[in-house]
């Protein structure tokens, strides 16, 4: 909401300290993140324990909370590295030459939206659980991939898509691991939706 904020106002929302305002509104933004960060690393620990699910839902849950911890450790690098910047004078949200910080730290929050989405859907289909699984297995390993990719990019001062030989046949590798099961349980699942509509 106070990122939202800022925004609206059309002020940065991280490193701006220009009007007292701005500099409470980012006291805020940090204190409340690292309240989220204990958060989720005591929920990430939780869901390691016994889980009522199957095995396939408890992976997607467990591997996209350790991404989002994973992506809140690299939000505290990033924010040390851009005070560090500031120090420099140079600009906040960049390693290196080109590397962009958010980069890093926004690829693999997104796995605790994406992995649970993938189980969903092929809760929809007629596979077993044992292929679900391995179905979920492999996209995790794709955004393990995505994340890695992300953080030599960044850390190795390139932009997104400046990529060397190494980190595009990560990229397209990992990109494959990901979008293999999803394009598999969509079209299982429609398969199944299809047939039951025409049995109905």
């Amino acid at each position: 909401g106070l990122i939202c904020l800022q925004q609206w106002r059309g002020a940065p929302s991280h490193f701006n300290r220009s009007t007292s305002f701005d500099t409470n509104v980012l006291a805020w933004i940090k204190g409340l993140v690292l309240v989220v960060t204990l958060v989720i690393a005591v929920m990430t620990v939780r869901s390691f324990g016994t889980l009522q699910v199957t095995r396939d839902v408890a992976l997607a849950a467990r591997s996209g909370m350790v991404l989002l911890l994973i992506s809140c450790l690299l939000g505290f690098v990033s924010e040390l590295h851009g005070e560090r910047q500031l120090v420099l004078g140079k600009p906040p949200d960049t390693y290196g030459d080109a590397g962009v910080m958010k980069f890093a730290h926004g690829m693999p929050m997104h796995a605790i939206q994406v992995l649970p989405l993938l189980a969903f859907v092929l809760s929809l289909t007629r596979l077993d659980e044992n292929q679900r699984y391995k179905s979920v297995r492999s996209a995790c390993i794709g955004f393990c991939g995505l994340t890695t990719y992300a953080a030599i990019q960044t850390f190795s001062g390139r932009s997104r898509f400046d990529m060397t030989a190494f980190s595009g046949m990560l990229l397209i590798a990992s990109a494959c691991l990901l979008a293999v099961p999803f394009l598999t349980a969509a079209v299982t699942a429609f398969r199944r939706t299809s047939r039951t509509g025409r049995t109905s």
